[in-house]
């Protein structure tokens, strides 16, 4: 885990030069060691507010559940983006993503960036590091799925086809793999 943590370190500077400013941003794995009280409010809200309101989850019981995600070493494992201080976006490598699809993992899921840093290359900038921090896992592949066309094919996503999620709104999702032995 050290040597993709001192690559993604070497990839924290970035310079946004169409705004004329530079933004210094850091990728941590969150643990519950590392991670402070304040940002895990900050990130259970996130979450809370993008799906966890629309599956019945209470304020408390994200906040348990993201805090049962900030694993060293075993899933659900959480990386946090943060410009200077403040976190503003987030990753995380899950057992399971998709309930009818539980023979297959690990899962890249909940990628998020807030609203207000939308359109800055922040999203970017993460997935840019998804393939590295992925191989920690020690895994071959990993998995995703999404309504973006497009998005995840230009970080080395190969698109399978169409999967059923089932969810009541909008069954079909895109369905792709990420190859880590590269």
């Amino acid at each position: 885990f050290k040597n993709s943590l001192n690559l993604i370190k070497d990839m924290v500077k970035y310079c946004y030069k169409g705004k004329q400013m530079k933004k210094q941003l850091n990728l941590v794995k969150a643990t519950q060691a590392n991670t402070t009280k304040s940002t895990l409010k900050t990130i259970s809200k996130w979450m809370y507010n993008w799906w966890g309101i629309r599956h019945n989850y209470t304020l408390e019981e994200m906040q348990q559940y993201m805090l049962h995600c900030l694993n060293e070493s075993k899933l659900p494992q959480t990386y946090i983006l943060y410009s200077g201080k403040t976190p503003i976006g987030l990753y995380q490598f899950l057992h399971t993503d998709l309930r009818n699809r539980p023979d297959i993992y690990p899962w890249l899921g909940r990628v998020y960036v807030t609203e207000k840093q939308r359109g800055k290359g922040y999203c970017r900038f993460m997935l840019e590091t998804v393939k590295q921090t992925a191989k920690e896992l020690g895994v071959d592949e990993i998995y995703l799925y999404t309504q973006y066309v497009v998005l995840y094919e230009k970080f080395g996503w190969k698109f399978e086809g169409l999967i059923d999620t089932y969810k009541p709104s909008n069954r079909m999702h895109r369905f792709y793999t990420l190859n880590l032995k590269d």
